[in-house]
């Protein structure tokens, strides 16, 4: 069919020109924000400790569940986790008050506990939409192609 020929009574040419329009602006928008980010490393360390490192537990967990299980780990973190808010204690002096100190050496533990090399998921997260696109845009092409 050619474009000529497709029925535009509804304006999907003009909801996609809008749709394209207003992308731009976002990504234009979002460009200047980034390169004018300013970073105030001193704020950012200030604010993660105020959890007294419990922001990190989640890493310790998904290090600890390969080797102990994913159900066990949870449980036993969930624990720790609320020992150490409710006596005060920062993640690591919980963690190695509970019975799972075993499982790593006082450098592992630090090193797991160190926010600055912690990015969570967002490396798997970031591939698994770069494969979802690309895996689209192949279905597209599949379906335009005659």
């Amino acid at each position: 069919m050619n474009y000529f020929e497709r029925d535009n009574t509804s304006r999907p040419n003009k909801v996609l020109e809008d749709i394209s329009v207003e992308a731009d602006k976002m990504i234009r928008t979002a460009t200047r924000l980034v390169a004018e980010l300013q970073v105030n490393e001193a704020r950012m360390a200030s604010s993660l400790n105020r959890t007294n490192q419990m922001i990190m537990a989640q890493r310790l967990t998904f290090h600890l569940a390969e080797k102990l299980g994913k159900a066990r780990v949870n449980d036993l973190m969930h624990e720790i986790t609320k020992t150490g808010f409710e006596q005060g204690l920062t993640l690591r002096e919980a963690f190695l008050a509970s019975e799972l100190a075993a499982e790593l050496s006082a450098a592992e533990l630090d090193a797991l506990l160190d926010p600055q090399t912690y990015t969570g998921l967002a490396r798997e997260q970031t591939l698994q939409i770069i494969s979802d696109i690309r895996e689209a845009r192949t279905l597209d092409a599949q379906e335009t192609t005659p």
